[in-house]
């Protein structure tokens, strides 16, 4: 970006380790720069369809659990954080498509996330934040999560 006065940043939160510090750093970009600052976290999919005849109820039910225990941990971090309700978002679908739909739909400027070093397999396949970082369309902090 050729202008550096951030006016939407982005915490894409896994609600994982390190999220309160991760949150706290961009709750620091968006004081600095006087920002918006939004949360999102996404909600993948089960990759098994558990209601087809396997288990039958259970996919539902789990998938309805996981978005109510989200709803309320994006609640809690977004009342930590001091973000608005109407800038904490859940999505559903693919971690890396919902971040950079969102920060394309919602003109995001900088995007903050987690960044775990890897090591082994993991470092082949590669991480949801290297990936998102080649794709999004604004500047990208990625905090590392002590190890």
């Amino acid at each position: 970006m050729s202008n550096c006065a951030y006016r939407h940043v982005l915490y894409a939160t896994d609600l994982l380790e390190g999220t309160d510090a991760i949150g706290a750093r961009a709750r620091e970009m968006a004081d600095h720069y006087q920002a918006r600052l939004s949360l999102l976290y996404v909600l993948e999919h089960m990759p098994v369809d558990l209601d087809d005849g396997f288990l039958p109820g259970v996919g539902g039910l789990a998938d309805e659990e996981r978005l109510q225990q989200a709803e309320s941990a994006i609640a809690d971090l977004g009342e930590r954080l001091g973000v608005t309700v109407d800038q904490r978002s859940i999505a559903i679908g693919s971690t890396k498509a919902e971040i950079i739909r969102f920060c394309e739909e919602q003109a995001v400027d900088l995007l903050v996330m987690g960044s775990h070093s890897r090591h082994g397999l993991s470092v082949l396949l590669g991480s949801t934040a290297k990936s998102v970082m080649s794709n999004v369309p604004c500047d990208v902090l990625a905090v590392r999560i002590p190890e």
